[in-house]
């Protein structure tokens, strides 16, 4: 479009123009995105310093890409002016200019075409050959009306108000089109969204253009080829200027990273250092203990370990948790301690253990090797019992199946899915029945994990989705309240811990439940220590941040036993005393998910995402909200270096690490999924004892460019394949065609899953990235990589390991999406019978709209099972979809 601004004008004006007004529109449309970001996200900037910084930072990185982009306009339409000077009298006509752009445009009509009839429903249509061919041609036709009416309208005569009208309208499209970007469809269909970028660019373009033209020219000066360079000179200097300046202020990149549209996808394009490690060895995380006076020990007293499932801390109030609450009346309370994982399993895991079992496992080291407190108590001839429910193991269960199998070492087992109540009888009945001299119990309450279920007298009046989930911990502490009374009438000296695996979500950051951030409400749990009978502790509240890591060595201490050296949590017993010790003494508290990472320490708390790169940096005491990034501030740095030494120390404290420190880090940090180690791996394939382990790290980090030119090898047959794989992935066609090749060998029976997983994903085969997903024994990530992947293959292949793994609760969301993209009608029979009892927010949603979807055709059915479910429907979620769904259908009225 830009090279049309001045049509008469030679090469040189073309590009003149071009550069300008695409440095106009960046400019135009990166103050678009300040002004948003400025009403969606204001509170995540620190003062007025920093909010003018974003502002001229985030426009002049868009200028100058719009002015590359203008160039890049320019010389197109110098190109194209020219061939039309050749084959016709630009003077007389520009029809040749038309032709030239229109079959320009033919490829992208004909990729647009193909995809509307990629799908297998679409596919099914009677000579929809026919119908692709008709489309693109009055696609064409249109494009080429288009063109010819800009040409006639874009005239010096043409009056003001009219080029001002257009210019207008115009503009309100390119808002428009940016506003659908950021609201509709989410961190979904990229293709989507870069085609709404795209219009939100070439939208600002025009109606510059129309507004120049508006003004009578006023501003010809600046199309000056001279004026035009230093125009351009100047944004694409101050554009790359802005973009490193937004990479080295952290908390302006994340805050980018996570909410802009047009600025987040240049600032992902480029690699940015995060703070330094450490140097000269691994920093000490743990102050000296010999500095701290001992805990209290209570001696061989009877043990109960009372979790209740998804407890957020501030629940631990009376009006919630009326007995709970009282324990801080007869014992400690720890006001600021957090589950390791916000997850169950591995939560438990790390509690009963007292080790970071989640980074163990991600470094290799599997449950098995890791005692618990049940086996070492059972040598000391307690009687061990745990009541829990399976879905403690539905997340994660192939990385603890060795703890599943051997049910945490307990003695004494009850393995099934109970209310609380019943929960709390099975407790009793035991304890009558077997009669135990001594006794560790834990009892892990299912409730108030969703989905929130009314009890009768428990806030039985709510509605909203937190309203019943607080019935639920209503519920669970009437009944802990019952089992309390009853060990204070047969066991009143024993000691009762209170804790919560993980917290829960309810909109606080954009999200629901848990397991997906490491922010407070998600991480930040209850926990107790009380004697029935008040003796031994005293009661008061402790500040310090603490870990459920250390809730195994404690217990320990209390009853006289000397905990492992291979626990990595703390003895709380000094924070125990009536005169706790001071709360910089206990150290940091570690948590993780996925390749997010967080450090708490002093009321600070660093969050970093070892993917992307991208840190986030709160104070507690004055944000407990997590609003405001302070990643520039003082506290961050030394936090940064903590987490560190936490990543360095893990695989050393288990097995004492591989070679020097320097190696053992970077194998860490790769194994925990930091991309910006890939390129220093390739060195360490010359050790031969790390060469297979390396070869597969190279293949499953995101491809690192500057491998290319690396000698990478493998010594082995198993290492040689990662080595292709890793090739394949940096864009080798030879090694791509070597994967493809041994695709069936990989994906063969009793073969590596994750092998075969990352090979089909690498050359896109549906059907073996099918035989991945079924085989299971994947992460969640390269899960969620396949059911993505398979969705937008729309291949028919891919419908039956799509259903197969509707089954699996963490990513159901995800496998629903991914059949909207397959957008297979057999479907619909099963989601009709799925959707009323799915009991899960997110994919009860978009459920719901792929019903809509699929029942377009035979709309009936689905008609009578969208109203239903609207009529008892009680999420807001799931009715802002049901709504637009039923109407889809010809529903307009909707009882309310």
């Amino acid at each position: 479009m830009a090279g049309i601004l001045e049509r008469r004008h030679p090469f040189r004006r073309s590009l003149a123009g071009g550069v300008v007004l695409g440095a106009a529109a960046g400019l135009a449309l990166g103050l678009v995105e300040v002004v948003w970001l400025l009403l969606t996200a204001g509170a995540s900037f620190d003062g007025a310093l920093e909010t003018g910084s974003f502002a001229a930072l985030t426009a002049l990185t868009v200028a100058g890409t719009g002015a590359l982009v203008g160039l890049a306009q320019g010389v197109l339409a110098a190109t194209v002016g020219e061939v039309a000077g050749a084959l016709g009298d630009p003077r007389r006509d520009h029809a040749w200019e038309a032709r030239l752009y229109t079959a320009l445009a033919v490829p992208l009509v004909a990729l647009v075409c193909a995809q509307i009839f990629s799908g297998p429903r679409a596919r099914t249509i009677a000579h929809h050959d026919l119908y692709a061919v008709g489309i693109g041609l009055v696609a064409l036709i249109l494009w080429w009306i288009a063109i010819r009416t800009w040409q006639r309208l874009y005239r010096p005569e043409l009056h003001r108000r009219a080029a001002f009208t257009v210019a207008a309208a115009l503009a309100v499209v390119a808002v428009g089109a940016y506003v659908v970007d950021q609201r509709v469809l989410v961190r979904l269909y990229p293709y989507f969204h870069h085609g709404l970028g795209a219009l939100a660019f070439g939208a600002t373009e025009l109606a510059i253009a129309f507004a120049w033209l508006s003004s009578r020219r006023r501003a010809v000066t600046f199309l000056q080829p001279a004026n035009a360079l230093l125009i351009g000179c100047l944004a694409l200097a101050a554009g790359t200027a802005a973009l490193a300046e937004l990479g080295r202020q952290r908390a302006l990149r994340t805050v980018i990273l996570e909410r802009a549209a047009v600025t987040a996808p240049l600032l992902r394009a480029t690699r940015h250092a995060d703070v330094p490690a450490p140097t000269g060895g691994v920093a000490t995380l743990e102050p000296a203990a010999a500095a701290l006076p001992d805990g209290p020990h209570l001696g061989a007293v009877d043990v109960f370990l009372i979790t209740v499932d998804a407890m957020r801390a501030d629940r631990l109030a009376p009006r919630t948790a009326p007995t709970l609450s009282a324990l801080g009346t007869t014992g400690v309370v720890f006001d600021h301690a957090y589950a390791q994982v916000p997850h169950t399993s591995f939560s438990i895991a790390t509690l009963l253990t007292g080790k970071y079992v989640y980074a163990l496992s991600a470094l290799g080291l599997g449950a098995a090797s890791h005692e618990t407190l049940p086996q070492i108590l059972k040598r000391e001839r307690y009687k061990t019992a745990g009541f829990y429910p399976p879905s403690v193991f539905t997340i994660d269960r192939e990385r603890l199946r060795a703890m599943e199998e051997g049910a945490y070492g307990f003695e004494y087992v009850k393995y099934e899915h109970l209310d609380a109540a019943r929960r709390t009888d099975q407790v009793i009945q035991f304890l009558d029945a077997e009669k135990p001299a001594r006794v560790f119990a834990w009892v892990h309450y299912f409730e108030p994990h969703e989905p929130y279920e009314p009890h009768a007298g428990h806030f039985d009046w709510a509605q909203e989705a937190v309203d019943r989930y607080d019935g639920e911990v209503h519920y669970v502490d009437a009944e802990v309240a019952r089992l309390l009374a009853y060990l204070h009438k047969t066991r009143p000296h024993a000691l009762i811990i209170i804790a919560a695996d993980h917290g829960e979500e309810f909109g606080e950051h954009g999200g629901r439940y848990h397991g997906t951030t490491l922010y407070d409400e998600q991480i930040h749990v209850p926990l107790a220590f009380a004697t029935l009978d008040g003796g031994g502790l005293t009661a008061h509240h402790v500040t310090a941040p603490v870990g459920l890591v250390d809730v195994a060595p404690t217990i320990l201490s209390l009853i006289g036993i000397t905990p492992s050296l291979r626990m990595r949590g703390r003895d709380l017993g000094p924070w125990l005393n009536p005169k706790p010790a001071p709360d910089d003494a206990h150290g940091p508290v570690f948590a993780e998910i996925n390749q997010h990472k967080a450090v708490l320490a002093g009321g600070h708390k660093l969050v970093c995402d070892l993917g992307s790169d991208s840190c986030s940096a709160f104070d507690l005491e004055a944000d407990p909200g997590e609003r405001k990034n302070r990643i520039a501030d003082p506290f961050a740095a030394p936090l940064r270096r903590r987490l560190d030494a936490w990543i360095a120390e893990e695989s050393r404290f288990e097995t004492g690490g591989e070679g020097d420190g320097r190696t053992r880090k970077l194998l860490e940090r790769a194994r925990l999924g930091d991309k910006t180690v890939a390129h220093e791996l390739p060195p360490l394939l010359e050790d031969p004892s790390l060469n297979g382990e390396v070869a597969r790290l190279l293949a499953t980090l995101p491809p690192d460019p500057a491998n290319r030119a690396a000698a990478l090898h493998g010594n082995d047959a198993a290492a040689e394949e990662w080595v292709h794989l890793a090739y394949a992935r940096l864009g080798s066609d030879v090694h791509t065609a070597h994967v493809r090749e041994a695709l069936p060998r990989l994906c063969a029976p009793g073969g590596n899953a994750e092998w075969c997983a990352r090979a089909a994903l690498t050359v896109g085969d549906v059907a073996s990235m099918g035989v991945a997903l079924d085989a299971g024994a994947l992460d969640e990530q390269l899960q969620i990589e396949l059911i993505r992947a398979l969705g937008h293959s729309r291949d028919p292949r891919a419908y039956d390991p799509l259903m197969l793994a509707l089954a699996q609760v963490r990513t159901r969301a995800e496998t629903v999406t991914a059949l909207a993209d397959l957008d297979d009608p057999r479907a619909l029979p099963t989601l009709l019978l799925w959707l009323p009892n799915e009991p899960y927010v997110p994919a009860r949603a978009r459920m719901a709209a792929l019903v809509a979807q699929l029942g377009r055709a035979t709309p009936d059915d689905a008609r009578k099972v969208l109203t239903e479910l609207a009529a008892g429907e009680r999420e807001a979620p799931v009715m802002a979809t049901l709504l637009p769904a039923l109407h889809a259908l010809g529903v307009r009225e909707v009882a309310d």
